[in-house]
């Protein structure tokens, strides 16, 4: 021990006598190890950590399957999902959720268009959730007559209500109605498919939602102890086929799907948070290397001191120990600057991320440098000291007495120090060209998705979303005459070439589908069935996007409730439904009614992707909005000019319409492709790759 001592001591003074080689030694490994510890920190709070619920391994995710057409994974129906929940041996509970539901959030700054979720009453039990004040829903919540209750989640309640304790019992207005607060959920829950949701409501079924045919909610279940995954699946497709039998019009075809909740939330994520740990791990390497160039060349300066220690009696062992020691103590010291690092750019990588994509990532919540973290961090620094630091050890204690005390520079041992130093080079430069080529490919992979067209011209092109508070705009007339009020405003600002509403804006999730049937067939026959995305729209809205006409006409002014029920379909879904033939005057029957809702296709337009751009373009059925207001719609605005410097501009015009008009989301149609998930599933990891190679080359122009 007082030996290992002696070696610290010696090692400390050796390393204050060459300060330039200190400082250069200790910024390369916080580099390395930096960067690392931070890519560590993401991996281990996504794929490491557990979720922040109760036995997270033993929930699964629910919902259904279609076995033929474009939308195969779909919600249940809420007698599907009671059905399910009564039949099934494999789950202790099962609760149900639906999220992304609009509604208008009124107070005294002004109404806000607001995203929330509902929940069945045992949805948080399942889950193992347990507020932070107040209660959850009461068992029977969700029945029709449940009463007008809301959870906050930690955001919404320091958000809006400043964090007050009090806060039970207070009232928030939803859509014109008041909700009682009757608990607040924890800081690190959050349920990613739900997003950012606010506010909870209980789940309540109407009319609609009652149908076996309308496919609304999805399930999260609790495994029992001891049953697998792959055990529940095999009941779940034992009951689907059951209440196949049982309701062939509505179930014909439909499958359940049983997928680890884990999986759900991070299966597209775990590939890339490899990769990146890949990288950095490439980039550890290059510092290594470089490292060990470093005490390569400080190990010419240091031959006489070695042969001096040799020749007064000191062996091998001892001289290799004493510079690895050394070594050992820069990585040391390294590794804990690496460490402070990375606690410092954590929340800058975490902050880069749009806020659409950090709420689909709870993990996030949880990043920090914690005791596996740190345990990584300190592995890291020694597998580090000993890797940049063996090598130059062994070949410095090796070193022939006479020839260093001699001074000797062209010996054996200078000519392979030299052929060390060569090797370390060219492994360097390998290594960061194999990371420009990675950040090369994956940037190349960013620009081919950015040229796929998504059938409409982005560029200046403003949004926003809005919503129409009930209390003044309480009938479609009313939704109806604020609409055509609000584009025919938005015309008149300077630098507007048109302006035009749309129910859901594109390149999002793709919205609501539809199940349809020609006129004049066998509605309840699932093989007589399409489905196509649904979309209202105003009568402008495919000039405004300028989405082409292919056949026939798109809507106008005339075409309101007063007028025969007519549609626009796109140019995928003509192929599909009516290869061949012309679709102009065809007929559809929409299924989701009890009664026949018959509609005339008046024209063809080209696609419009209305997801994700790396997905292919699904079939789109479009409505007329002045035959269905709604009061939630969104607002696309033609400009002349950057859109973003009309904002204000769109803003104020709202305002003077009405100033509790909520608007929300303003953005520039660019920005919201670019900050899309396909898009930033690509740029980001581009980017980091990207800012590690710079770092790799950096590193290799320290080469000595």
């Amino acid at each position: 021990m007082q030996t290992i001592f002696l070696d610290l001591r010696y090692a400390l003074r050796q390393l204050r006598q060459s300060p330039g080689f200190t400082t250069v030694a200790l910024l390369t490994l916080a580099l390395g190890i930096g960067a690392n510890t931070a890519i560590f920190s993401v991996v281990n709070a996504a794929l490491l950590r557990s979720l922040p619920y109760s036995e997270p391994d033993r929930l699964a995710f629910l919902d259904e399957t279609r076995t033929a057409g474009t939308f195969n994974q779909m919600e249940f129906s809420y007698p599907d999902y009671l059905d399910f929940g009564a039949r099934n041996q494999s789950f202790s509970d099962i609760g149900g959720y639906a999220a992304g539901i609009p509604v208008t959030y009124s107070a005294r700054e002004g109404g806000e268009k607001l995203l929330i979720s509902i929940a069945s009453a045992n949805f948080f039990d399942v889950l193992g959730v347990q507020p932070l004040l107040g209660r959850t829903f009461l068992p029977k919540a969700d029945m029709a007559k449940a009463d007008k209750a809301v959870l906050l989640s930690f955001t919404a309640w320091q958000k809006r209500f400043g964090g007050d304790p009090a806060v039970l019992g207070k009232r928030v207005t939803l859509d014109g109605s008041l909700y009682s607060i009757i608990g607040v959920l924890p800081h690190n829950f959050q349920f990613a498919p739900s997003g950012s949701t606010e506010f909870w409501l209980p789940l309540e079924p109407t009319e609609f939602r009652l149908r076996r045919s309308g496919r609304w909610i999805n399930g999260v279940g609790r495994l029992k102890p001891g049953v697998t995954i792959q055990q529940a699946q095999a009941e779940a497709n034992t009951i689907a086929r059951q209440l196949e039998a049982q309701y062939p019009e509505s179930d014909s075809g439909v499958g359940i799907a049983v997928t680890p909740l884990r999986e759900l939330l991070l299966g597209n994520l775990r590939p890339v948070l490899l990769v990146l740990m890949a990288a950095v791990g490439v980039v550890l390497l290059i510092t290594c290397s470089n490292l060990a160039g470093l005490q390569l060349a400080r190990s010419v300066a240091r031959q006489k001191e070695i042969a001096v220690r040799a020749a007064m009696g000191a062996s091998r062992w001892q001289i290799v120990r004493l510079l690895i020691t050394e070594s050992m103590m820069i990585a040391i010291l390294g590794g804990a600057a690496g460490i402070v690092l990375a606690n410092l750019t954590l929340p800058i990588l975490i902050a880069s991320l749009p806020t659409d994509q950090q709420a689909e990532m709870p993990f996030l919540q949880n990043v920090t440098i914690d005791k596996m973290v740190l345990t990584f961090s300190v592995a890291t620094s020694i597998f580090a000291g000993l890797l940049f630091g063996i090598v130059p050890a062994l070949q410095g204690a090796g070193s022939n007495i006479r020839d260093a005390l001699q001074d000797a520079s062209h010996s054996t041992a200078g000519s392979l120090r030299h052929r060390l130093r060569d090797g370390l080079v060219v492994s360097q430069v390998a290594l960061a060209i194999v990371l420009l080529m990675s950040a090369g490919l994956l940037m190349k992979s960013l620009v081919r998705l950015l040229r796929v067209d998504p059938g409409f011209t982005v560029a200046h092109l403003l949004t926003f979303e809005t919503s129409l508070p009930p209390q003044d705009y309480p009938d479609s007339k009313s939704q109806l005459a604020l609409e055509r009020d609000l584009r025919a405003r938005l015309q008149q600002l300077p630098s507007v070439q048109s302006a035009a509403t749309v129910e859901v804006l594109p390149a999002g999730n793709g919205g609501g589908s539809s199940r349809f049937v020609l006129a004049g067939h066998i509605r309840n026959v699932p093989a007589e069935q399409y489905e196509a995305n649904t979309r209202d729209v105003s009568p402008n809205y495919f000039q405004t996007m300028d989405i082409p006409l292919r056949a026939g006409r798109t809507f106008t002014e005339h075409d309101d409730e007063s007028a025969p029920r007519v549609v626009v379909i796109s140019q995928t879904l003509a192929n599909s439904v009516f290869p061949g033939q012309d679709p102009i005057g065809k007929r559809i029957d929409f299924t989701y009614t009890k009664d026949p809702l018959i509609c005339e296709i008046i024209g063809v337009v080209g696609d419009e992707n209305l997801g994700q751009l790396d997905r292919k373009t699904t079939p789109v059925i479009y409505e007329a909005y002045a035959q269905g207001p709604d009061p939630y719609m969104a607002v696309v605005v033609r400009t002349t000019t950057d859109p973003g410097s009309l904002a204000e501009a769109v803003r104020e015009t709202v305002r003077r319409i009405n100033p509790s008009l909520p608007v929300s989301s303003v953005s520039s149609m660019g920005r919201i492709i670019a900050e899309s998930p396909s898009v930033a599933m690509r740029k980001y990891p581009a980017y980091l790759i990207g800012a590690f190679a710079t770092l790799a080359l950096f590193l290799a122009m320290l080469i000595p």
